[in-house]
């Protein structure tokens, strides 16, 4: 039923759609310890309120976090009631809330500024100014392997060197990223080692989904790049498909300039999407970041 109530509102709950599909799919509700809340009273003559929340949005200890979804006509003083009501959350601390259409981010900072939710203390950071990416193509492109390269699965040993080369490792914990890692479909790119008996295979890029039923994290190390590797994350996505999720989603950040180029591999661009900081004032996301790193 909540699939559904989520679905009439696509593509703007696309995060919460995708946080429920995943979370049945792969387990993931459970292994991660996820809540789903929803209203048990009406909202105003509209009747029952769309507001969907799914906290922590990530497996981290270190802040308060979350993924949420109503439709913005509703009143925002009611939304903001029922999203301070929420209980664990300490509204005097920093909170997170994870990407998410700008329609819902630019309602999260004007609820900071008109002190309708958190703390009289805390102002709204916007932050991670993204794209949805769609795949829309119907067949795709051929890749081709690379000699001395291999196709493979990310393995639990793999968590730390994924978690080092991750501008957000802060969301996750250790233990939370080789969870997910376990649980859900991923691709890894191997070079194999020399000769020598004792040479490793060494991992040069990955791509996985993320709880929120992303396509995650792509990610090629740096010596490796320009070589015409990034598109081996196009194996993932007959994954997705078999597996019954929505139709393909991804995240181009403004920092990834080096990136996967995402329009090349048959994705179009979607909605703007934005993350928000709430935050004690004076405190800046850099430096608060930087304590949790």
């Amino acid at each position: 039923m909540l699939k559904q109530r989520l679905a009439s509102h696509l593509p703007n709950s696309v995060i919460l759609h995708g946080t429920v599909e995943a979370g049945i799919r792969y387990g993931l509700t459970e292994k991660l310890g996820t809540m789903l809340y929803v209203p048990e009273r009406s909202v105003g003559d509209s009747g029952c309120s769309s507001l969907v929340v799914a906290t922590p949005a990530f497996s981290t200890k270190k802040v308060q976090s979350l993924s949420v979804f109503w439709n913005t006509e509703e009143k925002d003083e009611e939304v903001a009631r029922m999203l301070g009501s929420l209980p664990g959350l300490d509204w005097r601390k920093p909170v997170f809330f994870s990407i998410s259409p700008k329609t819902i981010s630019s309602k999260l900072v004007s609820m900071a500024k008109n002190q309708l939710l958190g703390d009289r203390d805390v102002e709204a950071h916007i932050f991670d100014d993204s794209r949805m990416l769609v795949h829309r193509a119907t067949k795709l492109p051929h890749y081709h392997i690379p000699e001395g390269f291999y196709l493979d699965t990310l393995r639990p040993k793999d968590t730390p060197t994924v978690m080092s080369s991750w501008k957000y490792r802060w969301t996750e914990s250790q233990t939370g990223l080789e969870t997910l890692l376990q649980s859900v479909p991923s691709v890894a790119l191997r070079k194999r080692g020399d000769s020598d008996p004792a040479s490793e295979d060494q991992l040069v890029g990955w791509c996985y989904l993320y709880n929120n039923g992303m396509l995650g994290n792509k990610f090629i190390v740096p010596e490796y790049r320009g070589q015409g590797l990034s598109s081996f994350a196009l194996r993932l996505i007959p994954k997705i498909y078999r597996d019954g999720l929505l139709p393909y989603f991804a995240f181009s950040t403004s920092y990834n300039r080096d990136g996967v180029k995402f329009e090349e591999l048959g994705f179009v661009k979607g909605m703007d999407m934005e993350a928000v900081f709430y935050l004690p004032k004076g405190k800046t996301v850099e430096g608060f970041i930087n304590t949790l790193n």
